[in-house]
């Protein structure tokens, strides 16, 4: 990581193996006077400043100038976590530091403040154990299933009674008795799905996603019953496996959801062994996550449930390559490194949508525990940008994650801006309810709206849904924006380091908020072409470019008034989110075009040709 700014430079690891040897070398003008004394304090969370390590900056003769005043700093840590530090010195005999900028992130001289939370550098040591194989994650694109929406193929005949048609409306109402529950069937099947391998390899996909296919008390599947049979209404272990062959010889690799923070209140255990779960009154009422009471939670400090969710694992990992955990962010760390330990050569796969380091200080990405997150973080950066505008949040953000993140495990980690629990990306570019205001850490948090609210406090859940019916469709002058900015977020989603993730339908035109809006059955029968061609196109680029994408470098060189330039090796992005024509970044002039794309999915060479940037553009060039 290096960070210059007017007369300072600063250059350190972010991220790196636990007991390399690391350097930091900070250069200051000597406009600014005679810097001495100069020091780099630790610090891990909750600590003050030198708690886990003071290192004095010596003076470098050798690089030193008559213009500048080189000072290095060379430490090891014996731990893995991440850190945070501050660099201190005297200046003209009065306390200093340098500061990091909070929005630009570079360096910045000022006077000492112990409670600056800005102020501060970071760094992650983690452990070497970062050794799982690759399940076609690096470089690749994914694409996530939702089963029951997905396609129909060979429904078993007992379940015939219990599906509604395919282009019945979702169930958005309450039962007689108040509840939503997820207790409408259509009957997609594993059969189905590989009926559609050949669709989804068309985008270039190298990994598939699929939510839960264990037997439940839903249509979502998040609640299991038995852990040890795939739903009867999907098929059987004979189809998994048949899915697994199939897409295996289509060159694509395949994950599961597994859920184990929780079960059914429907799961059998709950009475046979019961000392598995957690309870509120003992036997009467169990502890619930989040208190859904369908949920009860399982007690994972007791060893036999650890020996339980390994016995599962173990055999649901014949049937694919790397799991998604449901809820990661619920499951303790000691469970996830005991499933490690047993099952070291599946990918872990964490849902986990705050920063998986600095969000809640978990040790999610040491090398012990998970592989890979599911980056929503990324997707809150490429939706600021790409509707508001918000360049400044975007380059922070990506800059952050890409710099602190341990390289091989961002390079897996999905970067999803839509999936079975948020709105469509059309939905999210439009929408009224959707919020740039920071205070959301969800673009897409639209049920914090006080419209909901009724007088009494409480959330009106039928209002709520009847809009997101009555809001759905994308048409006119909004359709059109919609659609110039989705190309613009899926392309930086395709460019941006990390693992695109296409949720099906997306690639359809589908559009949708939230639960249950956003699984209509696919329309397999209407597939939005423009849709198609873009995801087609991108996934096209891509996979021409696999090696910049899994492992090219990545740094935002630009961003003003809606213009965006940033670098992946050799490889130059910029981006146009306005209405209005623009010049071509200087840099990108006369530079070889590998991909481009404008208004109607367009492709814009010959603007780019003559230096510009056309509005609602994108486009890539290569040294």
């Amino acid at each position: 990581m290096i960070q210059r700014s007017s007369g300072l430079f600063l250059e350190y690891i972010t991220s790196h193996q636990l007991f390399e040897t690391q350097k930091i070398k900070l250069k200051i003008s000597n406009e600014f006077g005679i810097a001495e004394n100069v020091k780099v304090f630790f610090n891990k969370y909750g600590q003050y400043p030198g708690e886990d390590g003071c290192y004095e900056m010596i003076y470098n003769s050798q690089e030193s100038t008559e213009n500048e005043t080189v000072f290095v700093a060379q430490f090891q840590h014996g731990t893995v976590g991440y850190r945070t530090f501050v660099i201190a010195l005297q200046l003209n005999n009065k306390r200093m530091y340098v500061k990091r900028d909070y929005s630009t992130c570079e360096p910045v001289l000022t006077e000492f403040i112990e409670d600056d939370r800005y102020a501060f550098w970071e760094t992650m040591p983690y452990s070497l154990k970062y050794d799982t194989p690759d399940c076609g994650l690096e470089g690749g694109i994914a694409y996530q299933i939702y089963p029951d929406t997905f396609y129909r193929k060979n429904l078993p005949e007992q379940f015939k009674d219990k599906v509604v048609s395919w282009d019945a409306p979702p169930k958005w109402w309450p039962d007689e008795d108040g509840e939503y529950r997820n207790d409408q069937y259509y009957g997609g099947t594993i059969a189905g799905i590989i009926e559609k391998l050949p669709h989804i390899k068309s985008l270039g996909v190298t990994a598939i996603y699929i939510c839960p296919v264990l037997k439940s008390g839903s249509s979502n599947r998040y609640d299991t019953i038995d852990y040890e049979t795939v739903d009867p209404i999907l098929g059987t272990w004979d189809d998994m496996a048949m899915l697994y062959k199939k897409v295996h010889e289509y060159g694509m690799n395949l994950g599961i959801d597994v859920v184990i923070n929780h079960s059914s209140i429907l799961n059998p255990l709950l009475k046979e062994a019961p000392q598995l779960y957690k309870w509120k009154e003992w036997l009467v009422e169990p502890k619930c996550w989040w208190d859904y009471k369908h949920l009860p939670e399982f007690d994972q400090s007791e060893q036999e449930y650890l020996n339980y969710a390994t016995k599962w694992l173990k055999n649901l990992s014949k049937y694919c390559d790397f799991f998604r955990f449901d809820v990661a962010d619920s499951l303790e760390s000691s469970t996830i490194r005991h499933l490690k330990s047993q099952l070291p050569n599946v990918n872990f796969m964490g849902e986990v949508w705050k920063h998986a380091i600095t969000g809640e200080h978990r040790t999610f990405l040491n090398g012990e525990e998970l592989d890979c997150v599911m980056n929503y973080q990324f997707a809150y950066a490429i939706y600021r940008y790409a509707r508001w505008g918000n360049g400044e949040y975007f380059k922070r953000i990506t800059t952050n994650i890409y710099n602190l993140y341990p390289e091989r495990a961002l390079r897996r980690s999905p970067i999803f801006i839509s999936s079975h629990d948020i709105p469509r990306p059309m939905n999210i570019l439009t929408n009224e309810y959707m919020k740039e205001d920071e205070s959301y850490e969800n673009v897409w948090d639209m049920e914090k709206s006080p419209d909901w609210i009724d007088p009494d406090g409480t959330f009106n859940t039928y209002r709520f849904r009847k809009y997101e019916m009555e809001n759905l469709e994308i048409t006119g002058e909004t359709r059109t924006l919609a659609e110039n900015l989705r190309r613009i977020a899926v392309f930086l989603q395709y460019t941006l380091p990390g693992l695109p993730s296409i949720f099906a339908g997306d690639e359809m035109g589908e559009t949708g908020l939230k639960d249950p809006t956003n699984k209509f059955p696919l329309p397999w029968d209407n597939i939005d072409v423009k849709s198609y061609e873009l995801y087609k196109n991108l996934g096209i680029f891509r996979n021409d470019h696999r090696a910049t994408f899994a492992y090219g470098d990545y740094e935002v060189l630009e961003e003003n008034e809606g213009k965006l330039l940033y670098r992946r090796a050799d490889m130059l992005f910029a981006v146009n989110i306005t209405d209005k024509d623009a010049d071509l970044f200087e840099c990108m002039k006369n530079k070889n075009i590998v991909f481009s794309m404008g208004e109607n999915d367009k492709n814009c060479d010959g603007e780019v040709k003559l230096g510009l940037l056309p509005r609602y553009s994108v486009v890539a060039v290569k040294s």
